[in-house]
């Protein structure tokens, strides 16, 4: 008799924790949802927003840009052009996005480590250190002008 009430009830147990999974499942899928990684690739142009301790040669506002030419699942590779006071600089870059797909890190082979966040899939805002001669912070926005083309 006890096997047979451990048993009815073990299959109760059961049947109400599947039933509150599936209505939580159904009316609420985001929460089990696998959140997209973002596409970072195409071309992205930038304009300054800040710049610590206040540079007069950025207030032309430099061009910039970062062309991602390869992403796969969190990290990417691709450059960065500036036209800036110091003329044409092309740089190799390479990055992750992180585990929240919000934030992006990047390396550079002469600017040093980049950073910033995504705002949106066409905007990201990159906080550029220099530890050279001009030392500072600069903060640029970014946003998505092109897709990349499909391979």
């Amino acid at each position: 008799m006890k096997y047979c009430n451990s048993k009815i009830i073990l299959s109760l147990v059961l049947s109400v924790a599947t039933s509150v999974l599936s209505i939580a499942y159904s009316t609420d899928q985001g929460a089990f949802a696998v959140e997209m990684i973002p596409d970072l690739t195409g071309k992205w142009i930038g304009s300054v927003i800040r710049h610590v301790p206040n540079d007069k040669s950025l207030s032309s506002e430099p061009r910039i840009e970062i062309i991602i030419d390869a992403q796969k699942d969190r990290q990417f590779n691709g450059k960065i052009f500036t036209n800036g006071g110091n003329g044409l600089l092309l740089e190799e870059i390479s990055g992750f996005i992180g585990d929240e797909n919000k934030y992006v890190c990047m390396i550079g082979q002469h600017t040093g480590t980049h950073s910033g966040k995504i705002l949106t899939d066409k905007v990201m805002h990159i906080y550029f250190s220099n530890d050279g001669e001009k030392k500072g912070v600069t903060i640029y926005r970014f946003i998505k002008v092109r897709y990349a083309r499909p391979p």
